[in-house]
């Protein structure tokens, strides 16, 4: 299996699901972010993006990989809306105080604790819009 692996989360293919299976390395992430880039940007509507992180979160990373992640998510198209991080705990703690400090993804990034809950998010925001 993958370490990721993406694919879209719903029949209308508006939400871009990003499922991490294992330990990853930035060039993987990176080729992630390329191929969730070209999937959004296929579609002329709104995209929404889901990472799922599951167990492989980034606790023993620190802020500094978190900024690197979060700017790579900087660079999706324009008609991406949100991006919902699925993490819990003290990396979700981690993933919010990075958040504050990178201004160029924070009004589109936010954290969920399970996959249900990220697509209420995205749901609320969609009714917001």
């Amino acid at each position: 299996m993958p370490h990721l692996t993406i694919t879209w989360d719903d029949p209308a293919e508006s939400i871009v699901l990003l499922d991490v299976h294992a330990d990853y390395t930035w060039d993987e992430f990176n080729a992630a972010v390329a191929q969730v880039s070209a999937l959004a940007a296929a579609k002329p509507y709104r995209c929404d993006i889901l990472v799922n992180l599951g167990k492989y979160s980034a606790e023993s990373s620190g802020i500094p990989a978190i900024q690197k992640a979060l700017g790579a998510l900087d660079h999706l198209p324009q008609n991406v809306g949100l991006i919902v991080i699925v993490v819990g705990g003290l990396a979700g703690l981690i993933f919010n105080a990075a958040k504050r400090l990178d201004s160029r993804v924070a009004t589109r990034a936010r954290t969920a604790q399970s996959v249900e809950k990220a697509r209420e998010l995205i749901g609320h925001a969609r009714r917001s819009a």
